[in-house]
């Protein structure tokens, strides 16, 4: 435009009435009933710390006054997630109450979807597995016959007991997870789960609030709630049993990305030549650095297919070698656990493998492989410790980590 039609421009907006100004409204940053659901979060992780704990207890902790400790406590007990009860030797007549979570009322079902089995378990909020409570069943070749096992499974822990309230059941899976939108996106180990959203598709047929967990998270939590993990805020966990994936907690939450799809560390080329990955690419390192690469090179040598239990067995009865294939899968386990304690610094890195079964020093040798390759400083205050929970327990605290969750934000 030219100088004139600019000029016009600028007199015609000067000679325009002045915007009237408005004072700003200040907005409470937390309405009432976000604070009371936090509060009710803050309430339920305390008594979750302590394992049974007091009203009095809980305004001495959480410096909540204790009228709005007796309506959180309310609440909480009326969505069935806290009980309240006698304390281990009070006195009869008028004995003390404690408050604890839920395990007579209520109960949450954890599922386990994997490349060979499949299990499914009844528990109370506390999550102690009893082995009667757990069904297992091999993993189905189709995701309609995976659905309708599952309902037969979960049908038959609610039956048990009709007084008892199913709060919600938590489905762990392998692969990549879409969190938000609660999709496998692809299972590179078990690709009848591709393109599925079976926590939606569960919840139809079972009436029952489900969550769908990425399996190697729901690990993470595991470790954290019921493992060697325990009051850690920054750590990284690995699985390395039929896929490589890492779980990433920062500040007490775990990092899940832009699409939920952070921590998929094994498909990341380290032989562009190598085996073709269930990814459909080569030289991933899952296909080197894992329990299942590990039963795959051994099947390869014998010339029989063997699963990793097998190998166990074999090594154990001393009739298979495999000093060879045992040194390259650890070597290539120690690039990812070096790869992780440089890129995040973590505190801690929880490692997860059936090979550490094979010998006596096995976690050793990585550890040693894993300082050859790891930069100094990043090892300096990083401590590389074996996992300890099993996949079902996994899936158990992730259950019990969404009923939490979705109560309200930390406070």
């Amino acid at each position: 435009p030219s100088d004139s039609t600019i000029k016009a421009a600028m007199k015609e907006k000067q000679s325009q009435p002045a915007a009237p100004r408005h004072t700003p409204t200040l907005q409470p940053k937390v309405q009432p009933n976000l604070l009371r659901r936090m509060n009710e979060r803050r309430v339920l992780e305390f008594v979750q710390a302590a394992g049974q704990l007091s009203r009095a207890g809980l305004v001495r902790q959480t410096g909540i006054s204790p009228p709005t400790v007796s309506k959180l406590v309310g609440s909480l007990i009326a969505a069935g997630l806290l009980e309240e009860g006698p304390a281990p030797g009070s006195m009869p007549g008028r004995p003390a109450k404690v408050l604890r979570l839920a395990q007579s009322g209520s109960r949450i079902l954890s599922a386990v979807v994997d490349t060979h089995e499949c299990c499914i378990a009844a528990t109370g909020l506390h999550g102690q597995l009893q082995e009667e409570l757990i069904s297992r069943f091999p993993t189905p070749d189709g995701y309609e016959e995976l659905l309708t096992t599952l309902v037969q499974h979960a049908t038959k822990l609610m039956s048990a007991s009709d007084k008892t309230t199913t709060l919600a059941l938590g489905l762990s899976a392998p692969g990549l997870v879409d969190r938000r939108q609660q999709q496998v996106f692809f299972s590179a180990n078990l690709h009848l789960l591709d393109g599925h959203y079976p926590a939606r598709d569960l919840a139809q047929r079972l009436a029952v609030p489900t969550i769908l967990l990425h399996d190697t998270d729901a690990l993470c939590l595991g470790e954290r709630t019921f493992g060697e993990a325990r009051g850690m805020d920054d750590f990284v966990f690995i699985d390395a049993t039929s896929g490589l994936g890492a779980a990433i907690m920062i500040g007490g939450q775990l990092m899940s990305g832009h699409n939920g799809l952070a921590g998929e560390i094994g498909h990341i080329t380290v032989e562009p030549h190598g085996r073709r990955c269930g990814c459909g690419n080569f030289g991933c390192l899952e296909t080197v650095a894992t329990d299942e690469a590990l039963a795959t090179r051994i099947s390869e040598k014998i010339g029989t297919t063997v699963d990793i239990d097998q190998v166990l067995q074999r090594v154990s009865s001393g009739d298979l070698n495999i000093d060879a294939e045992f040194q390259q899968t650890i070597e290539y386990l120690a690039i990812a656990v070096a790869a992780v304690a440089n890129i995040f610094n973590p505190a801690a890195v929880m490692v997860q493998g059936r090979m550490f079964e094979l010998r006596s020093d096995a976690f050793d040798q990585l550890l040693e492989s894993v300082r050859k390759r790891a930069l100094s400083p990043a090892l300096a205050d990083c401590s590389i410790l074996r996992a300890s929970v099993s996949k079902l327990q996994g899936a158990v605290a992730g259950t019990i980590h969404h009923l939490t969750s979705i109560l309200g934000p930390k406070v």
